[in-house]
């Protein structure tokens, strides 16, 4: 069960700016849907709601902008009703931010996967029908000139961030038909991974280059 019992207060890292954001007592993290790309459908909790946009415009993360400060609904003294919240980011202002200059590698990382999954948006329709009427096989893929380039970009950034995430690595390198290198990484997957990495290698081994379903936990 989400529960939220008030507003955390906000200091926006880019400008100083005073927002609010949800304070969660608790948080259910249940999906309908999870996605090979890292997409969660049908979630009652806002995953991208991590990355924020200030009313300055910047985009910056929740945990870079805490105070440590919570005022909760019932408070007899204080209220957040003068307080502007946080935006969060739509889809369709992603690439906009991604034009910004100076934003940090971890921020053009997020912004990148939201692009990623973004523009995959369309193609899980055509998954969802698809499998409906022929389970067996796996929909037709084609990945774009501007989606490679996104992809691209995105693992030029995780190799200079010196990330370890090798499934988000090899998820990468197997939607842009890098089969081998996909396989390699997905053989060094850690055992926790391990359910996923055996899935992915499903699809490898099919030349399949598009995002799957899969079954989390």
């Amino acid at each position: 069960m989400t529960r939220i019992t008030g507003s955390q207060i906000l200091k926006a890292p880019c400008c100083g700016r005073t927002m609010t954001s949800p304070a969660y007592a608790s948080i259910n993290f249940s999906v309908n849907e999870s996605w090979t790309d890292g997409q969660a459908v049908g979630t009652l909790f806002n995953k991208n709601g991590q990355l924020r946009k200030c009313l300055c415009g910047q985009p910056f993360f929740l945990s870079d902008a805490m105070t440590g400060v919570v005022i909760k609904y019932d408070d007899p003294v204080l209220s957040v009703e003068s307080i502007p919240s946080a935006p969060y980011i739509k889809d369709d202002e992603v690439e906009v931010l991604l034009s910004f200059e100076g934003l940090t590698t971890e921020i053009e990382i997020a912004l990148r996967q939201r692009l990623w999954r973004i523009s995959n948006d369309s193609f899980r329709h055509e998954y969802r029908e698809h499998m409906e009427s022929n389970p067996s096989d796996l929909p037709r893929y084609n990945l774009s000139p501007e989606q490679a380039n996104n992809l691209n970009a995105l693992k030029f950034l995780l190799l200079n961030c010196g990330n370890e995430n090798v499934i988000l690595m090899a998820e990468i390198e197997r939607t842009l038909g890098n089969f081998e290198a996909a396989l390699e990484l997905l053989n060094a997957a850690p055992k926790n991974d391990a359910k996923l990495a055996q899935m992915l290698k499903s699809l490898v081994k099919s030349n399949y280059t598009g995002p799957a379903r899969y079954r989390d936990g």
